[in-house]
């Protein structure tokens, strides 16, 4: 004997609604499992605020005799930007995702002149390693490994004032671009936001 079911007698069936709600609920999990895969990336970001540390005044009135030096060699202006880098993402950055013939750099936008950089704050055991690239004037740094927060606070001192931004250059696996972000949602680097003052007069 055939039987015969009418689509609301079907719908109408305990067996239907169980169906649906384990469908539903498959679904749902199977969203949310790639949701959450989705979220564990690497995610470089970089967060900057620049301070003017001290300038000549005789643009403003020739009357003051003052002069800037900074190392020896008389100066315009100095200016110091707090630059903090690190790793937002729940995805550690490898060393080997490092693109060696793009490294990373930190470069000034416009036309300013890096004198000199301080390491603040630098994670430990990832090996970060910094140095000055003469050729294209800019900072390089690699490391072994960054896991999600760990990352660096630099002090870059240069001839620029404090409307001066810097910008993180070079290629990660992985990874389109770095995302900058205000000092004050910079979770973690917060020292970013302090001033240069006391390394200079220091004589850092």
């Amino acid at each position: 004997m055939v039987y015969l079911f009418s689509l609301n007698e079907l719908v109408a069936s305990p067996w239907f609604a169980i169906s649906s709600y384990v469908i539903g609920l498959t679904s749902l999990l199977i969203g949310y499992y790639f949701y959450a895969k989705s979220r564990i990336e690497k995610k470089p970001v970089l967060s900057f605020r620049s301070y003017t540390v001290a300038y000549k005044p005789d643009h403003v009135n020739p009357d003051v005799k003052v002069s800037v030096t900074y190392k020896g060699k008389e100066i315009d202006i100095l200016s110091c930007t707090n630059i903090a880098f690190w790793n937002n993402g729940k995805q550690t950055i490898n060393g080997n995702d490092l693109v060696r013939n793009n490294p990373l750099r930190i470069l000034p936008i416009g036309d300013v002149n890096i004198y000199d950089f301080i390491v603040a704050d630098v994670s430990e055991y990832n090996n970060i390693v910094f140095y000055f690239d003469e050729d294209d004037k800019s900072i390089n740094f690699k490391f072994d490994y960054l896991d999600f927060g760990q990352g660096f606070v630099v002090k870059v001192f240069h001839d620029g004032d404090f409307a001066t931004k810097f910008n993180v250059m070079g290629s990660v696996k992985g990874v389109d671009k770095f995302d900058v972000i205000h000092p004050s949602f910079a979770s973690g680097y917060i020292k970013v936001q302090s001033p240069c003052y006391h390394e200079f007069y220091q004589g850092g």
